[in-house]
């Protein structure tokens, strides 16, 4: 038997691969995600390296950290960019942002040492957040490439994928609608598009500017994207907007609610002994409460008080005033919260992942949208009855008091979330499953290629169509010069003939 063990062991290395995850966005919701599917890939015999800014906590055979610590630390140095009312300042932001990491990737003394190493892998899983440079590692170790998205199946990712997500009803990843959609709407979204397509031309240079600095005649990032094996989009019909996909986005949305821990016993008897229910409220690991304008803050904890229920309150700091109700904690295992029976309400920021588990532990949402896909999130919650939304500058005691009211006294909110969560767990294959079979693929089959539509090939005027409708208007064109010249010459013959018949009669 210990032969066989052994034998077995052997085998299963033997079959394994080598993967390496890039996930340089120091966001700790992007990471978590591809920790878990790269520890489970580690799991079953794979050997993982992973950058990240997020190192694991816990030991994984078959699992190495390359860990970037600075951007974490840029990051934390940022942490009132969320906050930002000026929409074109806070975009500029984000882009010097994400090419400064993208940058700074490169220069990190781990990245420098593996990629000075005769280290070789057969796929790279990269988080795709304007990061296009990193595209590099899939040229340098000749391996197809995965995208995972940590935002859904969105229009940002047509250009690689050839995917085809219409402007009429799909909406934008930053943009508060629903895909019910008005004129305004729909001419926002075409705008917004359109706009986002020139300038990924212009990302798209800089960051070949960037690879031009650390590799010796680098292939440009549109040859770089051709590498693209297949997407991995956290995104699911329960909680977006249904859409199309192309064979080669895979939908893995709730691939990373996995098996819970258990709660800290101070917050498990918090909760046991609410028997009028609780809020949990928590606007996710970037955006800090503390930051707030003073007057809305307390707007927000004179209504917590107010509430029937208790509130477990996630705040970064000690607070001078609490209300009775309230409990205040720095950090909670959210999904170990989410599926206590007693949680009635989740107030949130509305980040895909808290939106995924309040839907998947049916708990309805009040969603404080602060930018990205925090805003659609908020405008799906409140179309399909789950919850609402309210901007921050919105809030007043008042308002906020009547909306909590609201949500955990009307009983289509709880219904509705029922419904989603069902369609969210009874899925036929398990998403973390469906993503380690797609990964597993793309190692075996060394490329996407056969999951790409020709569209990827397409130059825009033939994606679009443009030399089509081109020639038809040229043929209308024409077809309608013939016309007007037939009728013009008509003209002139019948009025020569009457000129005629009339100077006929006059003789």
């Amino acid at each position: 038997m210990n032969l066989l063990g052994v034998l077995f062991f052997h085998i299963a290395f033997c079959n394994g691969a080598k993967i390496l995850g890039v996930f340089n966005h120091p966001g700790a919701s992007h990471t978590s995600l591809g920790k878990v599917l790269l520890k489970s890939l580690a799991e079953k015999g794979h050997e993982v390296v992973m950058i990240s800014s997020f190192p694991m906590q816990e030991r994984v055979s078959n699992y190495k950290d390359i860990p970037l610590p600075e951007h974490l630390e840029d990051l934390q140095r940022r942490n009132k960019m969320y906050f930002n009312k000026d929409q074109h300042s806070a975009l500029q932001e984000l882009r010097n942002m994400t090419l400064q990491h993208t940058e700074a990737t490169f220069t990190n003394v781990g990245v420098k040492e593996l990629l000075q190493s005769n280290e070789s892998f057969d796929v790279v899983i990269m988080d795709w957040f304007f990061n296009e440079a990193t595209l590099i590692f899939g040229h340098i170790y000749n391996a197809p490439v995965i995208f995972m998205s940590s935002f859904g199946n969105m229009a940002l990712l047509n250009d690689f994928s050839g995917n085809v997500l219409p402007y009429s009803y799909v909406p934008g990843a930053s943009i508060l609608m629903s895909d019910d959609m008005s004129f305004q709407n729909r001419a926002i979204m075409t705008v917004f598009n359109v706009a986002n397509s020139l300038y990924t031309v212009r990302r798209n240079r800089a960051h070949h500017e960037i690879l031009k600095r650390y590799f010796n005649n680098p292939p440009t990032i549109e040859e770089l994207k051709e590498n693209i094996a297949l997407v991995l989009s956290v995104s699911h019909f329960s909680f977006e907007t249904p859409r199309p996909y192309t064979p080669n986005i895979i939908p893995i949305g709730g691939f990373h609610i996995q098996e819970l821990q258990g709660l800290p016993q101070d917050i498990k008897q918090f909760l046991d002994g609410a028997k009028e229910g609780v809020i949990y409220f928590s606007l996710g690991s970037q955006i800090k409460l503390e930051n707030l304008n003073e007057n809305i803050f307390s707007s927000i904890m004179t209504s917590l008080g107010k509430a029937s229920q208790k509130v477990l309150l996630k705040y970064e700091n000690d607070l001078n005033y609490l209300p009775k109700n309230v409990k205040v904690v720095k950090w909670a295992p959210q999904m170990d919260v989410l599926a206590h029976p007693n949680i009635k309400l989740f107030i949130t920021h509305g980040g895909v992942l808290s939106m995924i588990e309040a839907i998947h532990f049916h708990v309805p949402m009040i969603c404080v949208p602060f930018n990205g896909d925090q805003n659609t999130n908020a405008a799906f919650i409140e179309s399909r009855n789950i919850g609402l939304y309210i901007k921050s500058d919105d809030i007043t005691e008042d308002v906020f008091t009547k909306m909590i009211k609201e949500v955990t006294s009307n009983p289509k909110y709880q219904r509705e979330i029922n419904f989603r969560s069902s369609l969210l767990r009874q899925q036929p294959v398990k998403p973390l499953d469906l993503a380690i079979y797609w990964v597993e693929h793309v190692i075996k089959h060394r490329s996407g290629n056969h999951l790409k539509t020709f569209a990827t090939k397409l130059p825009w005027y033939k994606y679009y169509l443009v030399d089509v409708i081109g020639f038809f208007l040229c043929l209308a064109y024409i077809f309608i010069k013939i016309i007007f010249f037939t009728i013009k010459k008509l003209f002139c013959l019948t009025r020569n003939l009457l000129g005629y018949f009339t100077k006929s009669k006059t003789d």
